[in-house]
This record gives structure tokens, sequence and C-alpha cells, in this order.
């Protein structure tokens, strides 16, 4: 299973052909192409109306949803609590990093620097 962080699905909206790219090769490498519940949230948060929400929701039925579980969220209060005065992390960030390192995932994201503290964490930047 590959994680993959929000800005990489917000460039995949933007139509931006090596977000494009790259989800095409995942797939057809038969990959099973997961996202945070954090994602799908940061997303629908940026919709400005009902046919983006529509859209947004219909696109997002392609990935599996990782929703928040007990170890999640004590991976994100850790990661958090660790990282936070230190490197700036952010709430978003330590979820979708607890997510994936709980789900023994390899996390794809464009913004690698965001996360390159947390040394448990698999992160590839696909583009």
């Amino acid at each position: 299973m590959k994680l993959i962080d929000t800005d990489i699905l917000i460039d995949f909206s933007h139509e931006i052909e090596a977000a494009e790219q790259f989800l095409e090769t995942l797939r057809n490498n038969g990959e099973v192409l997961a996202i945070s519940a954090i994602t799908r949230m940061e997303l629908v948060e940026g919709c400005r109306n009902k046919r983006e929400l529509t859209e947004v929701i219909e696109f997002l039925g392609e990935f599996k949803l990782i929703h928040l579980s007990e170890q999640i969220s004590q991976k994100a209060i850790e990661l958090i609590e660790r990282y936070k005065l230190s490197h700036g992390l952010l709430i978003p960030d330590a979820i979708i990093a607890a997510t994936a390192i709980m789900m023994n995932s390899e996390l794809y994201s464009k913004n690698a620097r965001h996360f390159k503290m947390i040394k448990e964490l698999k992160v590839t930047k696909p583009y």
C-alpha cells in the first residue's frame, strides 16, 4: 500500500502532468493507493462549491481511506510532542506521518522536507 499526501492530489486536480503520470504509474503497477482521513478532510475543505465537492468525493473513491485509530492518534501526538518545537511539525502532517508509520506504508509527498526528521517514516518525493 502506498499512502499519497494531499499535495500530490492537489496537483492532480490542477491537471499537473507529473502528478497524473505518477498516479497512473502506481495504478498500472497494481499498487493499492491510500489516503489518510486528514487528506480527505483537507481536500473537502478546499472545495468552493457543491460541484467541486461532488468531484472531490468521486475522485477520492478511487483511494483506500485510512481512518484515524487510537494507534494513529497516539503516534501523531508523539510526533507533535517530539517535532513541533524543533521542526515546526503541523497537526495534519503529524497525522499523515503517523498513518503511514502505523500502516507500515511508504508516504509519497512533494513536501518530503516536512517529514525528514521522522526517521521511522519512509518518504518519497515522486516528482
